[in-house]
């Protein structure tokens, strides 16, 4: 006897999202092509440098002047999430995206 099983398929709880007219993904913003190259550009010239690497994250580290020393992770990925950027790095230096992307730019 042949079972069929692994053909079947599953219902997803998006499926339905996906089958309503008034569904529509998520607008990317302007981060949502940013690079892991430009990302380490836009962070050296805030005064940030390289320390090391592990796999596919770069360790990068500024001293401040206030003889505080920030440091970062940032994924050496072709485009890095917009989350990750905004959450796990911008918001950990208290660089805002304005500031990002106009360093991004020069």
């Amino acid at each position: 006897m042949h079972h069929r099983r692994w053909c079947v398929r599953r219902k997803n709880r998006h499926d339905n999202l996906l089958s309503r007219s008034v569904f529509t993904f998520p607008r990317m913003g302007n981060l949502s092509e940013v690079s892991a190259r430009d990302a380490l550009r836009v962070f050296q010239k805030a005064g940030f440098s390289i320390m090391s690497q592990r796999g596919s994250h770069i360790k990068m580290r500024r001293a401040l002047a206030t003889g505080k020393v920030e440091t970062i992770i940032v994924p050496n990925h072709k485009h890095i999430k917009e989350g990750t950027l905004k959450k796990g790095i911008l918001r950990v230096i208290g660089m805002s995206t304005k500031e990002f992307l106009s360093l991004l730019k020069k």
